[in-house]
């Protein structure tokens, strides 16, 4: 390997890129048995704090076209990141595919289009009839009914019962990975934008904190993981030397 074709990678993996990742994974799981107990309050105590600017600034920091922004802006104007480019391109296939994944596995109904009932509520028959006439809705009057996996009451392709991982949440993480990359010295200031944006889907009612833990545990060690493989920056360099004939 030539440290001109890719000064970046190869990189260690250091014990933060996974010791934080592992613990964040292992709190989402662990607050799963309390959904019902979080869901509820979670949103009211973010939505009031004096954050909402910053919520809403970073939820933009997920967005498709900021990540093709910067991937084309340093293509374009650093010329000797264009490996590290490719490199990040094979990182996010593997953490979106294994993200998507989840999201089709897990099933779970989102926030706002799911309700939680317990065992004392007695008038359902709205919620039965409102279903009926919309079946595609992810109301359900069966209690603790969140995640519905492959469930034949599932409807398909509805955005509706992907909420387990948070997509923005690792795209958000994700595209810090790449940025502590490109400028190391600002690796917190990428992350507090992460985290702002994780946040915002939870203030939302678009997550449950569980979402956007796991999405943060997968979206930051997966690509640092990745880039810590010699294989992809082989193939990055191959394509370039392809690209230059």
């Amino acid at each position: 390997m030539q440290p001109s074709d890719s000064p970046d990678f190869p990189r260690r993996l250091r014990w933060p890129s996974w010791l934080f990742p592992f613990l964040a994974a292992m709190l989402s799981l662990s607050l799963i048995p309390f959904s019902e107990q979080l869901a509820p309050h979670l949103p009211v105590l973010l939505k009031r704090l004096p954050l909402l600017w910053l919520f809403d600034a970073a939820k933009q920091f997920a967005a498709t076209i900021t990540m093709v922004t910067i991937c084309i802006a340093t293509w374009t104007l650093m010329p000797r990141r264009r490996a590290t480019i490719l490199v990040f391109l094979i990182a996010l296939f593997f953490t979106t595919a294994t993200c998507q994944t989840l999201k089709t596995v897990a099933g779970r109904v989102r926030p706002f289009n799911a309700i939680l009932m317990n065992e004392q509520e007695q008038d359902r028959q709205w919620v039965n009839t409102y279903v009926q006439q919309h079946p595609d809705t992810g109301l359900r009057a069966e209690p603790h009914n969140q995640w519905l996996g492959f469930s034949l009451t599932r409807p398909e392709n509805s955005g509706h019962f992907d909420s387990f991982p948070s997509g923005h949440t690792y795209s958000a993480f994700l595209l810090a990975a790449l940025l502590s990359v490109l400028y190391p010295r600002l690796t917190w200031l990428w992350l507090c934008w992460a985290t702002a944006c994780a946040l915002e889907r939870v203030a939302g009612r678009m997550h449950y904190i569980e979402d956007v833990l796991m999405g943060a545990a997968l979206g930051w060690f997966i690509p640092n993981w990745i880039f810590s493989w010699r294989w992809p920056v082989q193939v990055s360099e191959m394509v370039l030397r392809k690209m230059k004939k």
